[in-house]
């Protein structure tokens, strides 16, 4: 049986995936404590408002690093007022990212539209409601969206269905092995959950991109990939009791722990104990 990985779907692949489910609108969540929306999909091109960790956004399309996204509230959208009459547009006219033509303009906004009208007290200007038609770009990295259908499906972890059911075996070996024991303490907790290659834990450091495995899994739920292009290569599997991984998904980072090798399995399992952001 071939085993594939399946973690480059979370990004680059995941939209498409989205689109072939016929999903009307892809929700993502941000994952930053702040994140820049911007007029085009470059750093190059001035922020031009800012979404904060938790808020949802409606994802549009994808262009290499980048979201095309619905705009966010409070997204910074100005036309010519002479272009507009009783907040109505009079003659199709370039929605801009600030009060001056040498501002990045979103697109045209066509005649008939009615606008909300926000501040008109700069000169030959006015600051508007985003209309329903315009789109910002943000970046993916800090965007999280749900696993599709056809994902929930999947067996994100590099182990066939007969690893997964030695897996099962190991854990209610483990769980005899544990009870026989009635007060051995020095068992570690953990043994009950995979079974474990006998020996003591290496301790390492690996880099890489955090990303989420199996939205069933307990015990293992993220694998540190290395990023090659836009496809991503597994190096090991994480679990950490001490950390919410969950808020570093998609982030580059270097990780410190005890390294472990499951039975059946082609990558180890390392226990994380320290965790360190590699995009300062």
């Amino acid at each position: 049986m071939q085993r594939i990985f399946r973690l480059l779907a979370v990004t680059s692949c995941m939209f498409c995936a989205f689109i072939a489910c016929g999903e009307e609108d892809i929700v993502g969540t941000v994952t930053a404590d702040r994140l820049n929306v911007r007029v085009k999909p470059d750093t190059g091109f001035s922020a031009v408002g800012s979404l904060t960790r938790g808020e949802k956004v409606v994802v549009l399309d994808k262009k290499g690093d980048w979201f095309k996204i619905k705009a966010p509230p409070g997204l910074s959208v100005w036309v010519a007022s002479p272009f507009v009459k009783d907040d109505i547009v009079q003659k199709d006219v370039n929605m801009r990212a600030g009060p001056s033509v040498a501002y990045a303009s979103y697109g045209i906004l066509k005649q008939g539209v009615k606008l909300k009208v926000l501040d008109s007290s700069r000169e030959h200007w006015i600051k508007i409601v985003p209309p329903v038609s315009v789109s910002a770009w943000t970046s993916a990295q800090y965007i999280s969206l749900p696993p599709t259908k056809a994902e929930k499906k999947e067996k994100l972890i590099d182990a066939d269905k007969s690893a997964e059911r030695k897996t099962g075996k190991g854990r209610e070996s483990a769980n005899k092995k544990s009870d026989a024991k009635s007060g051995d303490k020095a068992a570690s907790a953990i043994d009950t959950f995979l079974p474990f290659v006998k020996g003591e834990p290496k301790t390492v450091a690996v880099e890489g991109f955090l990303l989420p495995v199996n939205s069933d899994a307990v015990y293992v739920t993220h694998a540190i990939a290395a990023k090659v292009k836009d496809e991503y290569f597994p190096i090991c599997y994480v679990h950490s009791d001490k950390f919410n991984l969950g808020l570093w998904e998609k982030r580059k980072i270097r990780v410190k722990g005890a390294q472990r090798w499951v039975k059946g399995w082609k990558r180890p399992v390392v226990e994380v104990e320290r965790i360190t952001p590699m995009w300062q």
